[in-house]
């Protein structure tokens, strides 16, 4: 049976409480490891594959027995993430990546999950990059996020709340913020940021996005065009019935129209509103978003977030829940602060200086000029663990 057994038996004294120079010490005949191979063979009738194979991982002699005997056994993908999450409640600096069905090192860098090519740091795991899901976050006219969350962010982030420092990584490594202007329009800029929240009494990780489209007051018509067209979800993506009012109440002479609204399928709370700011009119969506407890990607409150979101829908149990009150009251940070903090990047051109420039890439932002402000690492208050190999063996169980 070759699997994160056999590697992980040479790669992990800490898992296996051996080490692999170290000569094996004769079992007693009144413990366990020193039964009869027939009376250990047997005991395996009377457990389940993952008992016996975290048993197995006793001591040596007993991993030698076991994996004789059964090294044709192929698991299922359920049953090497059993075994995989087992190990890790033992092993906590190590966590279990759905991906590749492997156990990785949390090394306490804080940037496991921050691998965009804009980036200064990159992630170290290189399963992160192929990882087919992710967050779909709301665009509007190709001024899309240029940073990008998969679950691995989440399970990272919810680590450090369930098991403290120096594990996982901080809410503010999730916080990022950006500036687009495209090149036929360099009047309108587009400003987009992202901030997470835990609420501790039921354990979830939420979000708040926000994207503003800002224009000069003489060009406020343009958003008038825009505003049928920005997406709230992957469930609401160009929603006339909730856009056009708030479309109409400005048209009509109101300095700041906004409107609340909530979807049905995947509870997302969005606010959307104009607002004219010094000499320009902003266009600003605001949505919140519970991404779940981060502890599996099959949670549906993250994958309904996910370009799979539309196959999937909350029961109503989950609707009663308000994404917004929630983070709300658990972020020191308003929405107005929020708002005020990201419309004043564009007074004289300020996130020039403050931000950085992303480079050029056509196949990827042609047709645009994006600056971004880097998101923040983790700080582990307490010193890293010792250094041990990562358990990088590929399961073939």
């Amino acid at each position: 049976m070759q699997s994160l057994i056999s590697s992980g038996w040479s790669a992990t004294p800490r898992m296996l409480g051996t080490v692999r120079d170290r000569p094996s010490a004769t079992p007693y005949t009144n413990k366990l490891a020193g039964l009869p191979v027939e009376l250990l063979l047997s005991t395996t009738d009377f457990l389940s594959v993952d008992d016996w194979i975290c048993l197995s991982l006793c001591n040596r002699r007993l991993f030698a027995i076991y994996h004789r005997r059964y090294n044709s056994t192929q698991l299922p993908k359920e049953m090497k993430l059993s075994v995989l999450g087992r190990l890790e409640r033992d092993l906590p600096q190590y966590f279990v990546c759905y991906d590749c069905l492997i156990l990785h090192k949390d090394d306490g860098s804080g940037f496991l999950g921050l691998s965009d090519p804009f980036t200064q740091q990159s992630c170290p795991l290189p399963c992160y990059p192929n990882s087919p899901i992710r967050l779909i976050l709301q665009s509007s006219c190709g001024f899309d996020s240029l940073r990008k969350f998969k679950f691995l962010d989440i399970q990272q982030v919810m680590r450090r709340f369930y098991l403290g420092d120096p594990f996982g990584t901080s809410t503010e490594a999730l916080s990022y913020t950006q500036v687009k202007v495209r090149h036929a329009r360099p009047d309108m800029t587009s400003i987009f940021s992202t901030d997470a929240q835990i609420c501790s009494e039921q354990p979830a990780l939420y979000f708040r996005i926000q994207h503003a489209i800002v224009v000069p007051g003489k060009e406020w018509r343009l958003l008038l065009q825009i505003v049928s067209s920005m997406v709230i979800c992957t469930h609401m993506k160009h929603s006339c019935e909730v856009m056009i009012p708030v479309r109409l109440a400005y048209r009509s002479g109101g300095k700041n129209s906004s409107s609340d609204f909530n979807c049905h399928y995947c509870n997302t709370d969005a606010h959307i509103e104009f607002r004219k700011h010094v000499s320009w009119v902003a266009l600003i969506l605001t949505t919140w978003i519970n991404l779940g407890s981060g502890l599996t990607p099959d949670d549906r409150r993250w994958k309904i977030h996910t370009h799979r979101g539309t196959h999937f829908r909350c029961d109503s149990t989950e609707l009663k829940d308000s994404p917004r009150v929630f983070f709300e009251n658990a972020s020191p940070f308003s929405l107005e602060a929020l708002l005020l903090r990201n419309l004043s990047y564009i007074q004289d051109q300020r996130y020039r200086q403050i931000m950085q420039p992303v480079p050029p890439d056509p196949r990827d932002f042609g047709g645009f000029d994006a600056w971004y402000l880097p998101s923040i690492p983790s700080s582990p208050s307490s010193p890293d663990l010792p250094s041990e190999p990562e358990i990088s063996s590929r399961a073939n169980w």
